[in-house]
């Protein structure tokens, strides 16, 4: 699925590919969006380049420029996160899992959890 504008409802495919995209996007293998994005995404790896708000729920990586919601994920790069391996240059929340990275923190590597407010 590739849509070139802003886009909304629902998209189920292999890959979803879109600029803006506001409700629920499931894919085999990857979400992909480059403006702002709202809602839920599901598949192995959620690619957003510009801000998205929401949920993303993959198997292995969640990824948003700017991500305000909830990611879980093997591997999450912002937002709240639960997964293996967290990671993001701020924070306003919290990380549980094995490795948790907040760069510009006063303590950026923590095991277990992680949080800056």
């Amino acid at each position: 699925n590739v849509n070139w504008d802003d886009a909304a409802g629902i998209q189920f495919g292999l890959v979803n590919y879109d600029a803006s995209y506001a409700g629920l996007q499931a894919a085999g293998v990857i979400n992909w969006n480059n403006a702002p994005s709202y809602g839920l995404q599901f598949a192995l790896v959620n690619a957003n380049q510009d801000e998205f708000s929401g949920f993303a729920l993959g198997g292995l990586v969640n990824y948003g420029q700017s991500f305000r919601g909830f990611q879980c994920g093997l591997v999450n790069a912002t937002g709240y996160q639960l997964g293996l391996v967290n990671a993001c240059d701020t924070m306003h929340g919290v990380q549980i899992g094995l490795i948790n990275l907040i760069c510009e923190s006063k303590l950026p590597l923590m095991v277990l959890a992680n949080a800056a407010f």
